[in-house]
């Protein structure tokens, strides 16, 4: 009796260690995250050799200046428009829900020539669509 008791509880352990390889840890909803898709602009121009493209997932809802940065891509020298980016951040379920933005600056010789003049929303709902980001001149 002492030894199927004890096989029995040694199969148990195998059983139960096993199960606990695959815990995970991670807090639901908090992962790697990726907006991707094109900068383009209202005027179509070939942008110069010196240009510059900064593409940022901001959270504005601190209502400090800007927001908070969660992810950015600068792009240098880029090709003709439009201008594809691909941003990994990271945020949770909530902050999703609430709303971030996709912001762009776009620079030629260091000097602010384009940027995005109206909001692009990135939330839960489109958080896997392609983003087509329009930027405007700077008056």
């Amino acid at each position: 009796m002492k030894t199927f008791s004890a096989v029995s509880l040694s199969i148990a352990l195998v059983l139960f260690s096993a199960g606990c390889g695959n815990l995970d840890l991670t807090p639901p909803g908090f992962g790697d995250r990726v907006a991707q898709g094109s900068v383009t602009f209202r005027v179509a121009e070939p942008l110069p050799a010196n240009a510059e493209v900064i593409v940022q997932v901001v959270d504005k809802s601190s209502n400090e200046g800007r927001g908070e940065v969660l992810g950015e891509q600068t792009i240098i020298e880029p090709s003709k428009p439009p201008i594809p980016f691909r941003i990994e951040y990271r945020a949770e379920d909530a902050v999703l829900r609430r709303g971030l933005n996709i912001d762009v600056r776009v620079s030629i010789g260091k000097k602010l020539a384009y940027y995005t003049a109206s909001a692009h929303p990135l939330t839960s709902a489109n958080e896997n669509e392609m983003h087509l980001v329009e930027v405007e001149p700077v008056r």
